[in-house]
């Protein structure tokens, strides 16, 4: 059980300490709830943070249905989801199109216009408050790979394990492991919603 999102950061930093001050390191948060976990771990570990905005997309009939995701500039699209549900590619062309739109402009309100940090060559430390089917975190993973980085670490405050394993990277990072996850909150005594303005905040006091 973590008291707040900022003992799970403080937590996790435990864990990450060979990355300590190493300049081919940066820790991405997922917003909302990850950013401030990670910004704690980016502080204590002296690395850059910054966030990693993902749209999902979804099959035009099913939108909860992920046939891939995008982020302000690099989208990751499942070719075999694809093809199995003869997705016409005019149609896909057009939603990865209009949901890299709403990617870039979520990233330029949360970072108040600043530029993506490259992750090329990077050992890019990805955090979230907690991973629940894993779904979300995978689709940030793919968008990570698409931009070449040396290593990808997943560090989490709490996964199921079976969720952990379906994770394609190189390290993986967890406190708690509970056989089965309802909910995320489950595992924080104060979970309370963090909103964008905190978000902004953390990101430009990089």
């Amino acid at each position: 059980m973590f008291e707040n999102r900022i003992d799970a950061g403080k937590q996790l930093v435990e864990k990450l300490k060979g990355y300590e001050g190493k300049s081919d390191a940066i820790v991405l948060g997922i917003p909302r709830g990850g950013v401030t976990v990670a910004s704690v771990v980016s502080k204590a570990l002296r690395l850059p943070l910054d966030v990693i905005v993902i749209k999902k997309i979804g099959l035009p009939e099913n939108e909860e249905f992920a046939i891939g995701a995008t982020g302000p500039e690099i989208f990751h699209i499942d070719k075999e989801r694809v093809k199995e549900f003869s997705v016409d590619k005019g149609v896909l062309d057009a939603k990865i199109k209009l949901r890299k739109k709403e990617a870039m402009e979520r990233y330029d309100f949360l970072s108040k216009g600043r530029a993506p940090k490259s992750l090329k060559d990077k050992e890019v430390i990805l955090i979230d408050d907690g991973i629940a089917t894993g779904e979300t975190m995978s689709l940030a993973v793919e968008i990570v790979r698409k931009q070449s980085p040396k290593k990808i670490v997943v560090a989490v405050p709490v996964a199921p394990e079976d969720s952990l394993k379906r994770l394609n990277v190189d390290e993986v990072v967890c406190i708690l492991k509970p056989k089965s996850l309802g909910a995320i909150g489950e595992f924080y005594t104060d979970f309370l919603p963090v909103e964008d303005s905190e978000v902004r905040g953390m990101l430009v006091r990089q």
